[in-house]
């Protein structure tokens, strides 16, 4: 009976452990760009809280 899942083969354990470092990579990449997005748009300030202010502004006592 052959395992499907099998880490004894050579070529298949290179193949593996390439993928899991590649999504490692993208993970840190996506993480890294966010925070890099977060740090460039700190100027803007809080998103929500900046829609929040132009969705009210026009529309004193409500």
């Amino acid at each position: 009976m052959q395992h499907i899942f099998s880490l004894s083969n050579r070529t298949y354990r290179y193949l593996f452990m390439v993928l899991i470092i590649a999504l490692i990579g993208t993970g840190l990449a996506t993480v890294a760009l966010g925070l890099l997005a977060g740090d460039r748009a700190g100027g803007v300030g809080n998103g929500a809280g900046n829609e929040d202010a132009c969705l009210y502004s026009g529309r004193p006592g409500r």
